[in-house]
């Protein structure tokens, strides 16, 4: 939806519309590399009583957890954005596991090793859109990428990717559709490769059918939640034997009565753990 409609309907509703001035048209794509991620560990909201976890609400069901089947588990309300039925059995089954494997600095120092470290990065690339308020379709691009050198990314004071360098396309992820919704970016993404390092080991979650929304603007990626599905057969073995302190399981048993994602209707099982993780992106630029 171009900018003058989405500016003409909000009239029609009679809402107040930020975002409907010609000075809000971008032109030029706009290009993010993740910059951090992590996975909080699950809370409580003490006021109202809610089960706090990050996120998205990947199979469009709120449960209070009395489902008859293995898609019934509790869902969390994300405490980025207040929205109810995220799915992310990952965190309420392994985050306390992952954060006595990793050390002080948890799965968020673990990812930041991985990201500096001179591995393929995820970028995300957008492009179609009209403004940054509003804008009922875009296209987003992500791939994992390299800087044209190969040489680690730079990094600014704090240890962080700096923002404004250039990424090569190593391994391409896919484009799709996309929206911004008062600031906020919405989009699918086939696959969303979570990286992480411990001891110099190299770890991913490889989530499939993942989704994602944040905060944008020209600069960077704010606030973003992702939610996807780690299937069962796709647990990496270095990943089992991390959840499990170097014992060597099948996943099946690892996730055992975990899956919540992927029913399978001859078996009753699911095939899939949903997991949601928080992430920020920074500037950057695509080379070809």
């Amino acid at each position: 939806m171009g900018i003058r409609w989405a500016c003409v309907l909000a009239s029609i509703a009679s809402l107040a519309l930020s975002g409907c001035v010609e000075d809000s048209v971008v032109i030029t794509p706009l290009a993010f590399v993740v910059a951090g991620a992590d996975i909080p560990e699950l809370t409580r909201d003490d006021v109202t009583g809610e089960e706090l976890g990050v996120g998205l609400n990947l199979d469009g069901v709120v449960s209070d957890g009395t489902g008859f089947d293995c898609t019934g588990h509790l869902d969390f309300v994300s405490p980025v954005t207040g929205t109810p039925g995220v799915d992310n059995q990952f965190a309420a089954y392994s985050v306390g596991v992952l954060g006595g494997a990793l050390g002080p600095e948890g799965f968020a120092g673990a990812v930041s090793a991985q990201i500096v470290s001179g591995a393929p990065l995820l970028v995300l690339e957008v492009t179609g859109v009209e403004s940054l308020a509003w804008d009922g379709e875009v296209s987003v691009h992500a791939f994992l990428g390299h800087t044209p050198s190969g040489d680690p990314p730079r990094v600014d004071a704090t240890g962080r990717v700096a923002p404004g360098q250039a990424f090569v396309v190593d391994d391409d992820l896919g484009t799709s559709s996309g929206t911004i919704s008062s600031g906020r970016l919405e989009a699918d993404i086939a696959r969303f490769p979570v990286r992480f390092e411990l001891d110099g080991m190299p770890f991913e979650l490889p989530l499939t059918s993942a989704r994602f929304s944040a905060d944008i603007d020209r600069t960077a990626l704010t606030n973003g939640e992702v939610g996807g599905s780690l299937r069962v057969d796709d647990t990496p073995a270095a990943l089992a034997w991390l959840l499990r302190w170097g014992e060597i399981v099948e996943p099946g048993v690892l996730w055992d009565g975990h899956p919540d994602l992927e029913l399978d209707p001859v078996s009753g099982q699911c095939l899939a753990i949903s997991t949601g993780l928080v992430f920020d992106a920074v500037s950057a630029t695509v080379a070809r």
